[in-house]
């Protein structure tokens, strides 16, 4: 992800995820987002091929209702959440719907970039990837 930092900044976090004009912001990406994207996908080896797919980058939020067969979630929040989940049960549950909702969007493949960013803390548990597999394979027997 270090790489990726070039691309993806903290200015662009804060241009892409801040309230409801992010939407449409994410929607008319910039050809230096698209690059990074696809930066990404090549180093990563996602199955995604940019120029032939439908790809689009939504909030957690704006993604609810819609699936997709890749996925690519990074994982962490600002400290400022930590803070306010660590403080509020109410905003802890609100926190681990809106994570459901991301974790929930693929219907092939989910991606979790890990330590992507210095500037958020993880939230994901580490083990959620073994946890996740083991599950599936025991929901395919049953």
């Amino acid at each position: 992800m270090t790489e990726w930092d070039s691309y993806i900044t903290q200015k662009w976090w804060l241009r892409y995820t801040n309230g409801g004009a992010s939407v449409t912001e994410l929607t008319r990406l910039s050809d230096r987002d698209k690059h990074a994207m696809r930066k990404a996908a090549e180093r990563y080896e996602l199955p995604v091929d940019m120029d032939d797919v439908d790809t689009r980058i939504l909030t957690i939020h704006a993604s609810k209702g819609v699936e997709a067969a890749d996925v690519v979630v990074y994982d962490g929040v600002t400290g400022r959440i930590t803070d306010g989940i660590d403080e509020s049960p109410p905003l802890r549950e609100n926190e681990a719907r809106t994570w459901y909702v991301a974790l929930t969007r693929a219907s092939e493949r989910l991606h979790i970039m890990r330590d992507a960013f210095s500037y958020t803390k993880p939230y994901l548990p580490a083990d959620l990837e073994p946890r996740a597999a083991e599950r599936a394979t025991r929901e395919r027997s049953a």
